[in-house]
């Protein structure tokens, strides 16, 4: 994409399409507003605009919020339009939370292709990517200190851990391994034993400690069938005696100790890869707040999870 940046205007490589004309004349009108030199000649529009057309990335605005209907759930040349006029890159923006997996119409296939491979999605690390923390804040940015920083919220929970992982793979659970590169050089990897999830469940839930562990109920659906490392990790996870909870929609990557410290980020603590050195690792960063900073942040994300929940 940044080749693409530098040899082409970005009306060249983008377009922009959703199912209604005013959010499109929405967006056109704001990004003309930014620089409307730049914009004017990029398409936003409904999916007749690409009809013919072919374009490097193309951006899809769903403008869906739960409950909604619209009857571009059900027009599939539409979609398959929109899909298909992309050669490098299709975004989909909004609400998925709208979009049931389970049924079998345009859009509903379309949730399903996206989380087919948990690397469809695009990493909010870039929210959590700051240096501008205070004692009470702290920044984790890389692979050694998201799993040092998991196996220690085991250990200091007193009465209750909160653990959301929007996916779960039994890879991450059951990992006793890390690979990860020196920090003063890249070319050394280096292999680190560790404590298993696996191990930690179930030591934290045999100190009488309450754990809750929630994830997506569909995210790990593929071709509407459990993933079968999702399976095991969630037959791991009741096997520990923690609680595992399902929810429709969730995609935060959050932990919660007692009442004291909130982790949040966009590792996914029970499925991201242990190793450094896979084509398919991502750097990942999480803030971790704690004492009085915490508290009101545990009480509003606490309350969104019982909601959630229900």
């Amino acid at each position: 994409m940044k080749i693409l940046l530098a040899i082409k205007p970005i009306a060249e490589i983008l377009a922009i399409v959703t199912p209604y004309k005013s959010q499109a004349s929405l967006i056109k009108d704001e990004l003309l507003k930014i620089d409307k030199k730049a914009y004017e000649p990029l398409i936003s529009g409904t999916v007749h605009a690409l009809q013919g057309a072919e374009i490097d990335i193309v951006i899809f605005s769903t403008v869906l919020t739960p409950g909604d209907s619209t009857f571009f759930a059900d027009n599939l040349n539409m979609l398959n339009v929109a899909v298909s006029r992309a050669k490098s890159s299709f975004l989909v923006f909004g609400n998925l939370n709208a979009i049931d997996a389970t049924k079998n119409n345009p859009l509903g296939r379309l949730k399903q292709w996206l989380q087919e491979d948990e690397n469809c999605e695009l990493s909010n690390k870039i929210v959590f990517d700051t240096t501008e923390t205070n004692h009470d804040v702290i920044r984790v940015a890389d692979l050694k200190t998201h799993v040092g920083t998991l196996n220690r919220v085991f250990e200091i929970a007193k009465s209750e851990l909160i653990i959301v992982s929007p996916f779960i793979s039994s890879n991450a659970i059951e990992c006793d391994t890390i690979k990860c590169y020196d920090n003063n050089d890249k070319r050394q990897l280096n292999s680190i034993k560790i404590d298993s999830v696996r191990e930690q469940l179930s030591n934290t839930v045999n100190k009488g400690i309450k754990v809750t562990i929630i994830t997506d109920s569909t995210l790990d659906l593929q071709n509407n069938q459990l993933k079968p490392l999702a399976q095991k990790g969630r037959e791991i996870i009741i096997q520990s005696g923690a609680k595992l909870k399902l929810v429709n929609g969730i995609h935060s990557k959050t932990i919660i100790i007692d009442n004291d410290i909130i982790i949040d980020g966009s590792f996914n603590w029970f499925s991201a890869l242990r190793d450094e050195n896979s084509k398919y690792f991502r750097n990942e960063s999480s803030i971790v707040v704690k004492e009085e900073p915490a508290k009101a942040m545990i009480k509003k994300a606490k309350t969104y999870l019982e909601k959630a929940i229900k």
